[in-house]
């Protein structure tokens, strides 16, 4: 029981240094909108996987987001999106701006982490379990249509031709994945819940899965195509709307130069194929190109890099839970929900 109280008190005093944290660094952003008494509620958010948190500040001036950066984060990385993120704001509505402090710093560290301040934005992820499939399709579209937007901002920062990084990267995870998932898979007796399903499932699978993800991806190794800022983890959540409409992309992490098939990709890839309607390939392609090009050779990527995500993102899971015994905000309850909407994803029933 000891042992247990002083866990408790451990994970309370943590909890309460990490709010006094955000109230801190909303005072130092907001200082010229709010007196100290102005700041009226904190609530968490989020918090991700990686490490890092949200934080929701009700104020007499209205809504912002405190979010924490994952350790450890480079303030030169931090400043990168920082800036392509103000770029894409000035004139696009959905971007959240970024406030500054008094010395017109984007970032800030507060208790040796850095923090960034920004416009609170309204609205709710995409239900991908609407039993509307025009609703379903819509918001599919609508995303799209917003992605091609950003791209159509960030594209004046200037593109370039080359090998996609989101391949070369892909192609090293998988010569990873097959040295050290086989391993995991054989440890899959200590997993439950949907984590072990997926095990399982590889089990089965991962040697055909594996060698068609390779064989669809090795000729983008050498084969450039357009690179540019993009998103890279523009998945259903990051997307919000209210009645029907996009009213805000957030998280900014991944942003990086590479091929826009990578953003159409996840965005597409987070919703569940379904028997019957439309196809979400079918209306993300509509949507976007109702703003935006989009070359055959990167309509084509896009598909091949959907494919490939689906067995890395399962294989990484099972390697990183069985294999590593990694520990995650939220435990194995929130992983075994991440890993129940992949295998979803992937037709496997839960």
């Amino acid at each position: 029981m000891a042992i247990k109280d002083a866990s408790e008190h451990s994970i309370l005093n943590s909890e309460r240094d990490s709010f006094d944290a955000v109230r801190e660094v909303a005072s130092l952003f907001l200082s010229r909108e709010i007196s100290p008494e102005g700041l009226r509620n904190i609530s968490r958010v989020s918090e991700g996987f990686s490490g890092g948190a949200v934080y929701r500040c009700s104020t007499t001036v209205g809504e912002f987001a405190v979010k924490r950066w994952p350790l450890p984060s480079k303030p030169e990385r931090i400043a990168e999106v920082h800036a392509v993120q103000r770029f894409a704001a000035e004139s696009l509505a959905m971007i959240p701006p970024l406030m500054t402090d008094a010395f017109g710093k984007t970032s800030i560290v507060v208790r040796n982490a850095y923090y960034e301040c920004s416009r609170w934005m309204p609205g709710q992820a995409a239900n991908d379990e609407d039993a509307d499939n025009i609703s379903w399709a819509e918001n599919i579209r609508r995303g799209a249509v917003a992605i091609a937007d950003f791209h159509h901002r960030t594209a004046d920062r200037g593109v370039q031709t080359d090998i996609a990084p989101s391949v070369t990267q892909r192609l090293t995870r998988l010569a990873e994945l097959q040295t050290c998932l086989p391993d995991a898979i054989a440890r899959r007796g200590q997993l439950t819940g949907s984590i072990r399903i997926a095990a399982e499932y590889l089990a089965r699978n991962s040697h055909t899965l594996h060698r068609d993800a390779v064989v669809a991806l090795q000729p983008w190794s050498r084969r450039p195509v357009e690179l540019q800022w993009v998103l890279r983890d523009v998945h259903r959540e990051h997307v919000l709307f209210a009645s029907g409409e996009v009213t805000g992309i957030v998280d900014f992490d991944a942003l990086k130069r590479d091929t826009i098939a990578l953003d159409l990709a996840r965005w597409v890839g987070s919703f569940t194929y379904r028997a019957t309607g439309p196809r979400p390939w079918d209306v993300a392609m509509v949507g976007y190109e109702s703003r935006r090009r989009i070359l055959p050779c990167e309509r084509e990527l896009a598909g091949e890099l959907g494919q490939a995500n689906r067995f890395i993102n399962l294989a990484n899971w099972v390697v990183w839970v069985a294999g590593e015994s990694r520990q995650f905000p939220g435990g194995i309850a929130a992983v075994n929900k991440r890993v129940a909407d992949l295998l979803r994803k992937v037709d496997v029933r839960i």
